[in-house]
């Protein structure tokens, strides 16, 4: 699922024109995945991550884009 959930990104926020969007972050206790990209903000009251640019994903700490942002 995790991994449809991957390409939908990639296709959707494929290079291209600029967007914004906030999409969730899991709880820590569960498998953590984060969406990162270039500019990257998150608000950890809220639990939300603010994508400018590419998207890109992360889980543990596995980078599954070469392009790795410490978060």
């Amino acid at each position: 699922m995790r991994f449809l959930a991957f390409l939908f990104l990639t296709a959707t926020f494929a290079p291209g024109p600029s967007f914004s969007a906030s999409l969730p972050v899991q709880d820590s206790s569960r498998k953590l995945m984060q969406w990162g990209s270039e500019n990257t903000s998150i608000d950890r009251k809220k639990h939300s991550v603010k994508l400018t640019g590419n998207a890109y994903v992360y889980r543990e700490n596995e980078v599954l884009r070469s392009d790795y942002i410490e978060l």
